[in-house]
């Protein structure tokens, strides 16, 4: 583990075939100490990275009109496009200067995906890069479960058929004007784990405590991040971190990050693990995750 106070840990995924103890360990006392980690020598092929960013990049050059022909009605944004200035942060009024697209679970229990026959292998790339993701996003709850104490396999019926989202994010140019909004305001994630590429530009910042702390990572570096499911789900113990994406030094240049969203399966019922219970329960209450998203979806203005 490479990490001061003052810096996100940054971990080796290399050695989860080689010490997995050693770094399921490292990784649960990120997320506890910190919510977040970058792990190095991750799996997902660099190439398809690039592609994906370039055909979203094209996407996201095309006329508004054109891109708001792929908003789908009342379903939330859970597929297809949103656009500019939609999403707006939990317990804020101004909405995030970005607009995305979501890709879900390709199968027909969930909305199905949109695709654009104007970008050359959208639909490939994209499901490519998002299965990729999925075995990623399993590896580390694989971790997350050694680092707690349980079987290696405990989430693995968890998050099998979970409502897990990709979203290809950009932040477009600002330029001569002045505006409250933030890029992303601060704000935390719903789901079990977030894991993000491609926003390897300034911006993105965590609270540590009472101090922002920079999560600047290279191209080749992957940041992953608790949300709230997995801190319920844990008690506390592992620490969902407020973030944001501030405008910058740099808010003359698009900047585009794809994130991967982590979900249980929409049934799950999500209640403290009884292990890390202690003397006190935060979270009294069970919800089950279609709930919980739904929930949040409401207050994010996105239903």
């Amino acid at each position: 583990m490479i990490s001061t106070k003052e810096s996100i840990p940054r971990l080796d995924f290399d050695l989860f075939d080689k010490d997995k103890t050693s770094l399921a360990k490292d990784t649960i006392n990120a997320f506890h100490d910190y919510g977040f980690c970058v792990f190095f020598n991750h799996t997902i092929d660099k190439d398809l990275i690039a592609n994906c960013l370039d055909i979203y990049q094209d996407f996201f050059n095309f006329p508004d009109n054109v891109k708001e022909s792929f908003i789908v009605p009342d379903i939330g944004g859970a597929r297809g496009f949103t656009k500019f200035k939609t999403e707006t942060a939990k317990n804020y009024d101004r909405p995030d200067l970005k607009e995305f697209w979501h890709v879900g679970r390709d199968n027909l229990t969930y909305p199905k995906n949109i695709w654009i026959d104007e970008l050359k292998n959208h639909k490939k790339l994209s499901l490519d890069l998002y299965n990729q993701f999925d075995l990623l996003g399993r590896d580390i709850m694989e971790l997350i479960g050694i680092g707690l104490g349980l079987e290696s396999n405990f989430f693995n019926e968890i998050i099998e058929k979970g409502n897990s989202i990709m979203r290809i994010i950009n932040y477009p140019k600002i330029e001569n004007f002045n505006t409250d909004s933030l890029r992303a305001s601060p704000h935390e994630d719903i789901n079990f784990i977030t894991l993000l590429i491609g926003g390897h530009q300034p911006g993105l910042e965590v609270l540590n405590g009472a101090k922002w702390l920079k999560a600047d990572f290279s191209r080749d570096e992957i940041v992953v991040n608790v949300g709230d499911m997995l801190q319920r789900y844990t008690n506390k113990y592992l620490v969902s971190a407020t973030h944001r994406v501030t405008n910058g030094e740099e808010t003359n240049t698009q900047r585009i990050s794809i994130p991967f969203f982590l979900h249980p399966r929409s049934d799950f019922l999500i209640k403290p693990l009884e292990s890390l219970l202690g003397s006190h329960n935060h979270y009294p209450d069970p919800i089950t995750a279609d709930d919980y998203l739904n929930q949040r979806l409401a207050e994010i203005k996105l239903k």
